[in-house]
């Protein structure tokens, strides 16, 4: 089976690492044409109000926009080592692309792999969202709900 783009998710964990150079393996054996890294983040912030005042819970707009700030830099330092790590195996640079996306990162994943038309996704068994052990895990939902092949990479 030939894998012509592969997306491959990842969070800066090890475990997302460890996946990116199966994946860059895997493209280099299957003359893959495209490889792309995507980031996907969202951010939380608190808010403070009382539910039962009219308009109910607000949110303070310079926290929103320094956490998107920072959730940002941070996708943006994870795309680079991760493109760093592709490039280390020899993957030539223009075959690399990276997406850095707010949203839900399952519903994300998946919507992206569909409508970018992969022929793969690539993500690591475990990764640093929070929110993990209340939702499920990422790579769960993205074999659940995924139109492609998904190789977990343990």
């Amino acid at each position: 089976m030939v894998f012509e783009k592969i997306l491959v998710s990842i969070d800066g964990s090890e475990p997302s690492l460890k996946a990116l150079g199966v994946a860059a393996e895997l493209a280099k054996r299957c003359n893959s044409k495209k490889i792309v890294l995507v980031n996907v983040y969202s951010v939380v912030v608190p808010a403070y109000g009382f539910a039962q005042e009219p308009g109910g819970y607000e949110v303070d707009p310079g926290l929103y926009q320094n956490l998107l700030d920072a959730a940002r830099g941070n996708s943006t330092r994870i795309l680079v080592d991760g493109k760093n790590v592709v490039s280390a195996q020899g993957i030539p640079v223009e075959m690399v692309e990276a997406l850095s996306i707010e949203g839900h990162v399952v519903e994300t994943i998946v919507r992206t792999a569909r409508e970018g038309d992969f022929g793969l996704i690539v993500l690591g068994h475990r990764g640093t969202s929070r929110f993990e052990m209340l939702l499920g895990s990422v790579s769960h939902g993205v074999t659940r709900h995924a139109t492609c092949p998904v190789l977990v990479v343990r």
